[in-house]
């Protein structure tokens, strides 16, 4: 099991952590990885969320659907090479739906070592209005884990003389619906690096007075996607490029300590004791008459 996080190198945005006896990478935006040491891992791809529907005009009792998370893949058994350049995409979130009645915007596509997840589109699959965005799947299908891919809620229609507040923003839950008031409130975002969907802008409505004039209330903005994310876990420790009796080492002991420096036919492989061995080993070939 592993000990520490392995040794890796990324040009985009990441950060790792340790859960017991596994290591985690979360690479938040597209770039270029390496591993110091090859790897058997496991990936999860998320997808960027899309965009809630925007659709304003001075129609009372409009209503709009939030926009669909982003697919969640998971699979295991992935070979990463050492020092091989594996290219990562984490796909943007969609843009909000405008005004002038535009439907959200797909989320793009994430993908890393073959493995591609599918943006959010919108309206999100099966969603009525005013209903609560869908939830997502968990990472590595671990319940244990957060959730990814979660739907916006769409924006609730008016009652009455009431407007609506937008859809809420998807992140690994499903976004709230929106709910009745005073004016059509905007819609929450997707949560970034969770393939979250936008919410659904909320209503417009009008009506008249006790004195016949007609009132008439804005409706809210929808909202933007949630981008995408590639997350990495793995339980093996860095090896060392070093066989015995054909099995790769994971450590070399000298007198009892752990060695951390290595050269090779000139080449520094890694090399912080390699001064310290050098002076036992000629303290014992003077000691011998060498």
């Amino acid at each position: 099991m592993a000990k520490k996080i392995p040794a890796f190198a990324y040009t985009g945005e990441s950060s790792a952590e340790m859960k017991g006896d596994t290591w985690y990478i979360y690479l938040k935006s597209s770039g270029t990885l390496t591993f110091d040491y090859k790897k058997t891992l496991e990936v999860c791809v998320v997808g960027g969320g899309s965009g809630g529907e925007g659709r304003v005009a001075a129609t009372t009792g409009l209503r709009t659907h939030g926009g669909g998370g982003g697919s969640v893949v998971n699979r295991s058994g992935i070979l990463a090479a050492a020092g091989a350049a594996y290219s990562v995409v984490i796909g943007s979130g969609g843009t909000a739906g405008g005004a002038s009645g535009e439907p959200g915007g797909a989320g793009g596509a994430s993908s890393a070592f073959g493995v591609e997840a599918s943006g959010g589109v919108t309206p999100e699959e099966g969603q009525a209005y005013g209903d609560a965005g869908k939830d997502g799947s968990y990472a590595f299908g671990d319940s244990s884990l957060s959730r990814y891919g979660g739907g916006g809620g769409s924006g609730a229609s008016e009652r009455g003389t009431e407007g609506a507040s937008g859809g809420e923003g998807g992140g690994g839950k499903g976004g709230g619906a929106g709910n009745y008031g005073t004016d059509g409130a905007d819609a929450g975002a997707g949560a970034a690096n969770t393939g979250g969907g936008g919410g659904g802008f909320g209503s417009i409505y009008s009506y008249r007075n006790d004195e016949g004039v007609l009132k008439e209330h804005a409706g809210g903005s929808a909202a933007a996607g949630g981008s995408g994310i590639v997350i990495l876990r793995g339980t093996e420790d860095d090896f060392l490029p070093v066989k015995f009796d054909g099995v790769q080492l994971s450590k070399i002991l000298f007198n009892g300590e752990e060695v951390t420096g290595l050269v090779y036919g000139g080449t520094r492989i890694f090399a912080r004791m390699l001064r310290r061995m050098r002076r036992a080993f000629e303290g014992r070939r003077c000691a011998y008459g060498v």
